[in-house]
């Protein structure tokens, strides 16, 4: 009976040289997953952004999108409306401390025809009630989307936004700046995407 035959030293290299091609890959391949899923979620606020700037060109009217995410100051007191749809927000209103506004809890947009930021409506099937347009739930656990200080964006009935341009980043769940996405609000009412903000600064993960 014959023994068992081993590897030679040429099929070992072998071996261990197609196992390290297939790590070396398996690396630029997994970020490159990550990549297009961040582009995805960073596309479907763009995607809310050009809808209300759109919907207040063709309905004449101010519309409004508005983050619906909780959050604390520096002192622990709440800032924010955990749904902006049902008080009065005041438009543009800052954060009290003038901190970032986290907007991955998701956001709402609404037709603002009285132009108060908030939901008003007559119940008598009056044409002035406001409407809501669209509600976006939360992104997947682990990603952030930071944007100015600005808890809402006003499109007007030309399709300006009310105020400064803003910056939204998108970090997904490793905080890998290098994975970083921003998308920018230009003063005219522009998008675009990019990988650095608005003054061309690098990028940059809480955490």
């Amino acid at each position: 009976m014959r023994g068992s035959r081993g590897f030679t030293l040429v099929e070992l290299m072998v071996v261990l040289a197609i196992a390290g091609v297939l790590l070396a890959l398996s690396v630029p391949f997994g970020r490159y997953i990550n990549n297009n899923t961040n582009t995805a979620k960073l596309h479907e606020f763009a995607s809310a952004l050009n809808f209300s700037r759109n919907t207040a060109i063709t309905s004449g009217a101010q519309v409004v999108i508005c983050r619906l995410t909780e959050m604390n100051d520096k002192h622990g007191n709440r800032t924010g409306d955990l749904d902006c749809l049902r008080s009065k927000n005041n438009c543009g209103s800052l954060t009290p401390d003038n901190s970032n506004v986290e907007w991955q809890g998701g956001w709402a947009i609404f037709l603002d025809r009285d132009e108060n930021c908030s939901i008003t409506n007559t119940l008598d099937d009056s044409t002035d009630d406001d409407t809501i347009l669209q509600i976006h739930g939360p992104l997947p656990q682990g990603y952030t989307l930071i944007g100015g200080d600005k808890e809402d964006v006003q499109f007007d009935n030309k399709g300006f936004p009310l105020g400064t341009q803003n910056t939204w980043t998108l970090c997904d769940p490793s905080k890998d700046p290098k994975l970083a996405k921003a998308v920018i609000l230009s003063p005219t009412g522009r998008i675009r995407f990019a990988r650095e903000d608005a003054q061309g600064n690098p990028l940059t993960c809480p955490g």
